[in-house]
């Protein structure tokens, strides 16, 4: 029976094989007494092709160039002068795309990641923290209650650690700090849809304290006014959420509280926050999300509105289809064009450097046994539940129960490029082909460039945070 099907599928295979060459073959032109002969426009001389096909037509007005088919003298004129300027702009747009490729990849050769900080010695205070007048320090009232407990956990050298102690009152136990675009929204669902947790504050997934912009002296007093606020609205609803919560007996016996969640992925405001409680690593810890960096600028691009769009007012800044517009072939040219235009340092370069620089500080800041870093590709309902996989990465990182997370959640992908939305449903497909660039993909050569403009930084990734894109490493 294997022989039978392994000589059907043979033949089938042969099949279209033929059938590719005789289509192709219908593009050379030879003489044949059966088929028209072709006039061209400039001269007398005629020759006959094997065969006008229909694909034979198209491929010539695709270039916007005349075809004439007379059947009454069974004759084709074709417009060669249109066809020759035709192959000469092909010609000279390669010429020119061959030329910023070089161009690029002369410059990824040269570039040094030089701008990004290599620092990595811990700091205690956060430099708009330093002096800081004691009105505005954080009452210790707003961080503690009475319901304080002690769970064990595998992932660190203390026996005893006190990490969700507070129910998440006033700052939250697990922070998703990055990168946008990079499955945030989707590990927040896996992490806050348990009976052992909770989000921080349901009505924002994105927390924070949006002190950065303000002046540096004004930080303290956001800090103070956030904590404030926090503790006001938090205290009631975790409260009764922690003596209603119906816990598994394997959990009341852990004495473990539920712990909460955030996902402000403003790394600089998580810091400053954390530098502000002084928290430890028992009582909060941060994770990253890294994608691969081509998937992630096309996400980006396809996801957000930028300066360079006529329509900036949108919902969440989203691009929409009918206000923006969207194409591969316009991302390669934005690509192509690299620190030559408006678009990409504001916005590409900025992702780039912060791959890098925010990762060090967050180390400084909160100690790198406190920071988990995992991709995005693991996180994929094919691959997330894998032995020593993603999940397992998360409970050992975490101390949560493993058994406990919510298939409904762990296999489904959330905020995807038409169901936007941090709620939003996508089922389990993983696609990069968006519809408002046409439900197109990148082009396959715009890879490689956001390749060239990564390659400092994925030999960094690979080789100080454990983050493996070899496609990228190896570009050069």
């Amino acid at each position: 029976m294997k022989t039978n099907n392994s000589r059907r599928r043979i033949f089938v295979l042969s099949c279209f094989c033929i059938s590719g060459l005789l289509c192709l073959s219908q593009l050379v032109f030879k003489r044949q007494a059966f088929t028209p002969a072709i006039q061209y426009k400039d001269t007398d001389e005629q020759f006959i092709p094997q065969h006008m096909s229909l694909l034979g037509v198209a491929a010539i007005t695709a270039l916007g160039c005349n075809i004439d088919i007379d059947e009454y003298n069974n004759t084709t004129s074709i417009d060669t002068d249109c066809i020759g300027r035709a192959v000469e702009d092909a010609t000279l747009k390669k010429s020119h795309q061959e030329f910023h490729l070089q161009n690029n990849i002369q410059l990824a050769r040269k570039r040094v990641a030089s701008d990004i900080d290599t620092d990595t010695a811990h700091i205690d205070t956060h430099p708009s923290l330093i002096d800081i007048d004691p009105k505005f320090r954080p009452r210790e009232e707003w961080t503690t209650t009475t319901t304080t407990t002690t769970t064990t956990h595998s992932h660190t050298s203390n026996s005893s650690s006190t990490f969700g102690s507070t129910t998440g009152i006033a700052y939250p136990n697990i922070e998703i700090v990055a990168f946008p675009k990079a499955g945030t929204s989707q590990l927040y669902n896996i992490l806050t849809n348990r009976p052992d947790s909770t989000a921080f504050n349901p009505k924002n997934k994105e927390f924070c304290t949006n002190a950065l912009p303000k002046p540096k002296q004004d930080h303290p007093q956001a800090l103070y006014d956030w904590h404030k606020q926090v503790y006001d609205n938090n205290i009631k609803r975790i409260d009764q959420a922690t003596s209603s919560r119906e816990l598994s007996s394997s959990l009341q016996q852990q004495k473990k509280e539920i712990v909460s969640v955030n996902g402000c992925i403003s790394m600089e405001d998580a810091v400053l926050r954390h530098s502000y409680l002084q928290l430890t690593g028992d009582q909060q810890r941060f994770i990253v999300l890294y994608r691969d960096p081509a998937d992630w600028m096309w996400a980006v691009w396809n996801f957000w509105t930028h300066e360079d769009d006529t329509i900036l007012n949108a919902p969440e800044m989203w691009a929409q289809k009918s206000n923006n517009y969207r194409s591969p072939e316009k991302f390669h040219e934005l690509f192509s064009a690299g620190t030559k235009s408006k678009h990409f340092p504001s916005r590409f370069n900025t992702f780039r450097a912060i791959s890098v620089s925010h990762i060090r500080m967050l180390w400084r800041y909160a100690g790198k046994e406190n920071v988990l870093l995992l991709k995005n590709e693991d996180m994929q309902p094919r691959l997330v539940n894998a032995t020593g996989g993603f999940l397992d990465k998360l409970s050992n990182f975490t101390g949560l129960d493993r058994s406990l997370y919510r298939d409904e959640y762990v296999f489904r992908i959330s905020n995807c490029s038409n169901n936007k939305g941090t709620q939003s449903n996508c089922g389990k497909k993983t696609s990069s082909a968006y519809d408002i660039a046409g439900n197109r993909e990148m082009l396959p050569k715009t890879r490689e460039l956001i390749y060239l403009f990564f390659w400092e930084e994925c030999k960094i990734w690979a080789r100080e945070f454990g983050i493996e894109y070899p496609d990228c490493v190896n570009v050069l």
